[in-house]
Formats: structure tokens, sequence, C-alpha cells
């Protein structure tokens, strides 16, 4: 948001300033906007044309918190169930995107696996503050 706000100051855009100003004051978020493997904020005049702030005032890719927990692992001869929980806040999780890899501690090498993914209801409740699928 403070790029946001600096490229609206450069520019004159003080009613646009404030309008970003009371909105982040106001603690609201709305869920992010993915396009093309990057994250955008929802903020105010995001693809505004009229406004015209470029979108790397809006990229927040690299600050979007992971989160995760093993519940459970097992394994089984050959095979290793892992049980567990990820997501990346304020994002659907209607089309995951998800990749498990398993790296070996001395060489490094990665091995990935597609996950099974599977509804997680209450998640949305209890951390997507009820607006994300």
């Amino acid at each position: 948001m403070t790029r946001l706000r600096f490229n609206l100051a450069h520019r004159g855009l003080l009613d646009e300033l404030r309008t970003v100003m009371d909105f982040d004051r106001s603690g609201r978020r709305d869920k992010v906007v993915i396009d093309k493997g990057r994250a955008f904020g929802a903020y105010p005049f995001f693809r505004d044309p009229a406004v015209g702030a470029p979108d790397d005032c809006y990229d927040i890719t690299d600050h979007l918190p992971v989160r995760h927990r093993l519940d459970a692992l097992s394994l089984s001869g050959r095979w290793l169930e892992i049980q567990g929980l990820a997501h990346i806040h304020r994002v659907d999780t209607h089309e995951p995107g998800t990749v498990v890899v398993l790296r070996e501690r001395e060489s490094r090498a990665e091995y990935p696996f597609p996950p099974r993914s599977t509804g997680t209801a209450d998640l949305t409740k209890s951390e997507g503050e009820g607006l994300y699928d």
C-alpha cells in the first residue's frame, strides 16, 4: 500500500490518496487478485484507467503468508502419506496449484508430488475471515 500512496502523492492525486488512506485505516482487506502468477492487493483504484496507477503498486506476491501445518505422517512399505493443511492467506483455493516437494537433506535433490486436495469448510471461518472460498 505504501507504493500506491507514494505513486498517488507524487502525481498530485490527493483525493485518491485520501481514499486509499481511509481504506488502509479501515483494516478491511478484500480477496487478493491473482493474474498470470502474480498476486495483487484489491486496493482502491486497482486497474482503474482514470487513475492509472501501475500494477506494481498493488503487487503483493512476495508478501503473502503461506500458512501450513503437518497433522500426520505415516510410512507403509514404499508409500508415504502426509496429512496436513496449507494455504495462502486471502487467496481462494477453489483452483489450487499446489505441489508437495520432498527434498533430500544431503544431495538437496527435489521430488515434486501433486497432492490430493480436500475441502476444509471451517478454514474460511477460522482463518479466512469468512471472505474466501
